[in-house]
């Protein structure tokens, strides 16, 4: 067991060092009218629970991917590896050692300014359905929620001014047949303990989720939940990690915590967004740009530019120009040109040209695109 201990140990400290190395990552997902659009992850876990690296590799692993805020959220009931770090050699007694609950973050807060990542003071609050498990972040202290009974948890987040958010509420562990809300968690809402919700988790997309957080106003939220080294984490061949859009006026812990609160994100997880659609649709055109149009022989020649890290799956709407046709379906790639081809008998007639379309993979509703208009002016 001392041999172990030792091992999670030294494994920490090289996956720090090599960290070092690392530049910092770059993820193109561009600012949105009057805010700034930070890459954010408030569900992961450590060695001081039952993760398995060093607070600081989280820290580092965020640096090399380009977000710009964390929060690592060690289980409160859970200290699976804990328990093993301070266990007594040749003892088959648990450790009698009271945990620093806030120790994860105390850990990693030097290297989080040092790397510029803003890091924020979180814990899950683990229990079995209902209410599940629960992340209460800008927490002041961490120890006054490991109390017995879980309402008392969540009433402790709440002296201290916690965001709470739902965790993976379709995990097959807890609800394995139907995705159900709760009376614990109408308690929860109705008494200011429940501002967000997870539409995303590590793998996992919950449309039961996605439409509570509209028909409740709850903060869309998406995480990655992971307990491994991040570069172990099934993304997807060329896909980002999944991670709350958040978006601020300032960069900073108390911006973060005020846009969060007034639910101005988005969940992004699969190269798809879901949330509201006034910053979908900001995201979109902000991400858009046309850069050339030639008039050619039965219509004309577009080139769109995409320039963020997003591919955009669009697909032809209902009610475009009946003398205009173009494709059915298309992916615009992630920082890529493309070339759209509109074929019209009479382009000499179209001093601007409206194409209506869907993004598909910006999710206004479970199943439903976003909806928008891409004007181009012709030149004529």
């Amino acid at each position: 067991m001392k041999r172990l201990n030792l091992i999670l140990v030294i494994l920490g400290f090289l996956v720090y060092s090599m960290g070092i190395a690392q530049e910092r990552g770059t993820i193109k997902i561009p600012d949105i009218p009057g805010y700034k659009t930070l890459k954010g992850d408030f569900h992961m876990h450590t060695v001081f629970s039952d993760g398995q690296v060093w607070p600081t590799v989280r820290v580092e692993e965020a640096y090399k991917e380009g977000l710009d805020v964390i929060s690592i959220t060690d289980h409160i009931e859970n200290r699976k590896y804990f328990n093993i770090l301070f266990s007594v050699p040749g003892s088959t007694e648990k450790p009698n050692i009271i945990p620093d609950h806030n120790m994860s973050y105390e850990m990693a807060k030097e290297l989080a300014e040092t790397r510029d990542i803003i890091l924020i003071k979180g814990g899950e609050i683990t229990r079995n359905m209902p209410p599940g498990h629960h992340n209460a972040i800008f927490l002041t202290d961490i120890n006054p929620l490991a109390t017995p009974e879980w309402k008392d948890a969540f009433r402790e987040a709440k002296k201290q001014d916690a965001f709470m958010f739902w965790n993976h509420p379709g995990w097959k562990r807890q609800q394995p047949d139907t995705t159900l809300w709760w009376e614990e968690h109408t308690w929860l809402y109705d008494n200011g303990m429940m501002q967000g919700i997870e539409v995303f988790n590590g793998g996992e997309y919950y449309p039961e989720a996605h439409q509570w957080a509209i028909d409740k106003n709850l903060t869309f939220i998406a995480n990655t939940d992971v307990h491994g080294p991040i570069c172990l984490h099934a993304t997807g061949e060329k896909r980002l990690r999944p991670m709350t859009l958040v978006f601020a006026k300032e960069r900073s812990v108390e911006g973060v915590r005020e846009a969060l609160f007034d639910r101005r994100t988005l969940a992004f997880f699969d190269n798809k967004l879901a949330g509201n659609s006034k910053f979908m649709d900001a995201v979109f055109f902000g991400s858009i740009s046309v850069e050339a149009v030639d008039v050619v022989d039965g219509g004309f020649q577009i080139i769109l530019r995409n320039s963020s890290d997003i591919p955009f799956e669009l697909s032809k709407a209902s009610g475009n120009h009946p003398e205009l046709e173009f494709f059915g379906k298309m992916v615009l790639p992630a920082d890529q040109q493309t070339l759209i081809k509109v074929y019209t008998n009479n382009p000499s007639k179209f001093k601007k040209i409206d194409l209506k379309l869907m993004v598909d993979n910006l999710l206004v509703a479970p199943g439903k695109g976003l909806p928008v208009v891409l004007g181009v002016a012709t030149g004529k």
